[in-house]
């Protein structure tokens, strides 16, 4: 029973994803919500040129890109939205 019970403890730990913090969009990016169908999406966009979309996995939010938006905005305009239901 004691083996059983580390067994289903350990599966819960190894399922659950680890929170790690994420750094804030840069001051320069903005934020905006686009209206689509029956749907709202919230939008990240900032930087000049040419366009890059970063779309984030199930069960996570546009915040992963932070670091990566804030250099790839130097020379992209860059959009990060949240997925329908997650951000």
């Amino acid at each position: 029973m004691n083996l059983l019970f580390r067994v289903i403890v350990s599966t819960i730990l190894l399922a659950t994803p680890v929170l790690a913090e994420v750094p804030p969009f840069p001051s320069t990016f903005r934020t905006q919500t686009v209206h689509v169908g029956n749907v709202d999406i919230h939008l990240r966009i900032g930087g000049r040129g040419p366009a890059v979309v970063l779309l984030h996995g199930y069960g996570e939010t546009g915040d992963m890109w932070a670091p990566l938006a804030a250099k790839l905005e130097m020379d992209h305009l860059v959009i990060v939205p949240d997925l329908r239901g997650m951000g």
